[in-house]
């Protein structure tokens, strides 16, 4: 199967290949280059196609709406923030100009039941272990135990009463804990969880049952729901010595990944002060953990900061001082290093709307989705994963086109639908752009981004429509 993208990448340079003006470090709001400039552009801008802009500035108004402010008799005046056109102008002057790639330093979890690596590591290895995440003094490790499953349906007839019936369908793991307070328990073997795979039976591990006076002394653990799930897992409450050291590195790589999530379970076992967390793990011959998680099937944390993927790895590993690249020089650069950041010379105005084009403004569904750098196919070259030391792709650009296009409103996916206020093409604004003390050379590239080389058939892509193209 082929998934298909809504945009594109523009390679990046290479430090190597960054255009590094020489009078970037003359730069000064106070004293002015022989030749600087100071002024102002009118721009006037019409837009093409319906376009979109979510108003998020105030939370006053919903957010299917344009971007707008209220006004003293109560209309709304339309306008395209500032922030949007300048960093639309400054993403096409970073491309032309060979500047840097600006991104943050992301760090993204790894589960892909479809790639190799994924499948070898994780999803059919048979290093997997089950163990206890603690803290020994300052230092982190894993304390390895024997584990099996247990049945769903057998955990929620152990704890239903006549007043109460538990029912683990739809629940978070945190739900399950929070149901199930007394975990530990004795359990006897009942057997192997078997699939069917090629027409023999491949075992899934041990199955356990409650016992009385079973021999198995462990703790119930609880992961979340999934379809047809039909076990949770039993550890066993004693461990094995030597522990598994971690990492403080990849502690720090797994706190990081799942501080992201809207619901992390890390948080769950920290508020609760769990003394001892059920992690599966693999680790190196010398009792090192490679990478953990919370499922069988859990998210590698041992994959790259965005940092350490070329290019972004060459602007690191620079030679000399630091030399600003030519947006930085002109739309200005924030640093940790005071030397190293600049003002901007370029303040870009709010655009505000001057005509609503024609049919006025209608409410359209349309389904709309952020792209995710954490989708590695896309971000990366030549098919390698964050894993790695891959290369980022580049720039991120939408295709644009002329006519307008439907939307990627799929009929099954109803609940995914989102219903917008754009407004209609040939809808137009106007704004100013103030410049203070450009070189005539950087005044050319403000223009050439601007109108993007004068050129008629070419134009800008702006705001929360950029992916509603159709394919065939």
């Amino acid at each position: 199967m082929s998934v298909k993208s809504t945009y594109n990448f523009v390679p990046a340079p290479k430090e190597s290949e960054v255009f590094k003006p020489d009078w970037g470090h003359q730069v000064s709001h106070d004293i002015p280059f022989k030749d600087g400039e100071s002024g102002e552009i009118t721009l006037k801008i019409t837009a093409k196609t319906p376009i979109f802009i979510r108003n998020g500035h105030t939370k006053d108004v919903t957010e299917n709406e344009f971007s707008h402010r209220i006004l003293p008799n109560g209309d709304k005046e339309y306008f395209i923030p500032a922030s949007s056109l300048k960093g639309m102008i400054r993403n096409v002057l970073e491309i032309m100009s060979y500047s840097r790639l600006k991104a943050q330093n992301d760090l993204f979890g790894f589960r892909d039941m479809a790639n190799k690596k994924y499948k070898r590591e994780v999803a059919t290895s048979r290093s997997i272990k089950a163990g206890w995440l603690v803290k020994n003094n300052d230092q982190w490790e894993i304390q390895e135990c024997s584990w099996g499953k247990m049945a769903i349906r057998d955990i929620e007839t152990k704890f239903s009463t006549d007043e109460i019936n538990i029912s683990f369908r739809n629940k978070s793991a945190q739900e399950k804990y929070n149901l199930v307070q007394n975990r530990n328990h004795k359990f006897q073997r009942a057997g192997d969880v078997n699939v069917q795979i090629n027409n023999r039976d491949v075992s899934l591990g041990k199955r356990y049952k409650f016992a009385n006076h079973g021999e198995f002394n462990g703790s119930l653990v609880f992961f979340g729901e999934i379809n047809r799930k039909q076990h949770e897992y039993v550890f066993s409450n004693n461990t094995t010595a030597p522990a598994f050291s971690i990492s403080s590195d990849l502690m720090s790589r797994f706190k990081e990944i799942e501080s992201k999530l809207s619901s992390s379970l890390w948080q769950f076992f920290v508020d609760n002060n769990y003394s001892r967390i059920p992690v599966f793990f693999v680790a190196s011959e010398t009792r090192k953990v490679k990478h953990f998680g919370f499922s069988k099937l859990y998210r590698m944390t041992n994959t790259k900061y965005l940092n350490e993927l070329e290019p972004l790895k060459s602007y690191k590993k620079r030679n000399g001082p630091y030399r600003m690249d030519l947006s930085e020089v002109m739309f200005g650069t924030v640093t940790d290093n005071p030397k190293q950041t600049l003002k901007g010379r370029i303040i870009v105005a709010n655009a505000r709307v001057k005509e609503i084009g024609e049919g006025g403004i209608k409410p359209i569904a349309v389904l709309l989705s952020s792209p995710k750098p954490s989708y590695y196919p896309f971000y990366l070259k030549d098919g390698l994963t964050y894993l790695e030391e891959a290369v980022l792709n580049g720039f991120k650009k939408y295709p644009v086109h002329i006519e307008q296009k439907d939307s990627l409103l799929n009929p099954d996916n109803i609940k995914s639908q989102s219903t917008i206020k754009p407004l209609p093409n040939k809808t137009t604004f106007e704004c100013k752009i103030r410049f203070h003390n450009l070189r005539k050379v950087e005044i050319g590239a403000l223009l050439s981004a601007v109108t993007l080389h004068n050129q008629e058939d070419y134009f800008h892509a702006i705001g929360g429509g950029k992916p509603l193209v159709r394919y065939s």
